[in-house]
């Protein structure tokens, strides 16, 4: 978990071009898990503010493909465990909370960032970590192909065999 803030961040430095864009869609949603949507306007937001705090705010007029797909396949992890862990009734107490936010604290390193990004990563951090902790390997692969998970086409379709977002075609 720690490391995949580093990913996305590093990923987003690197960014310059936005391949795999030959469909374009009027989507306001990037994706969506069993109805539960992430609109464009939030993806967009989160990446900005990244990059605001990475890159002292230069932000590049465009993103790597594999870049958006990573982002959008993360939130959909996220967003597939949220639902079972719901499903299951399995609980997010604030000590789990607290342990994710002083682990997202620790990945900083004095960097400021939104609450946005700040909301986004501590979500992540804690569903994965109970998760992890209460499910046995695999789950997660069983829980994606029950679910209707959808892709605005200019970033992909989604892959239970990968497990993440994939180019089309």
């Amino acid at each position: 978990m720690i490391r995949r803030l580093a990913l996305v961040v590093a990923s987003l430095l690197g960014a310059a071009v936005l391949t795999s864009c030959a469909t374009f869609t009027e989507n306001a949603n990037a994706a969506s898990v069993n109805g539960v949507e992430l609109e464009q306007d939030t993806l967009t937001q989160y990446i900005e503010d990244v990059l605001t705090a990475t890159r002292d705010g230069e932000i590049p007029d465009t993103l790597e493909g594999d870049t958006m797909r990573t982002i959008i396949g993360g939130w959909i992890v996220d967003e597939l465990i949220r639902q079972f862990l719901a499903e299951q009734q399995i609980a997010i107490t604030p000590d789990d909370v607290a342990a994710a936010e002083q682990e997202f604290e620790n990945t900083l390193n004095g960097l400021q960032v939104s609450d946005l990004v700040r909301q986004f990563e501590v979500d992540r951090i804690v569903v994965r970590s109970i998760f992890e902790r209460t499910q046995e390997p695999g789950a997660l692969s069983d829980i994606a192909a029950r679910s209707d998970i959808q892709v605005d086409p200019r970033y992909g379709v989604w892959s239970n065999t990968v497990g993440n977002v994939v180019p089309l075609g």
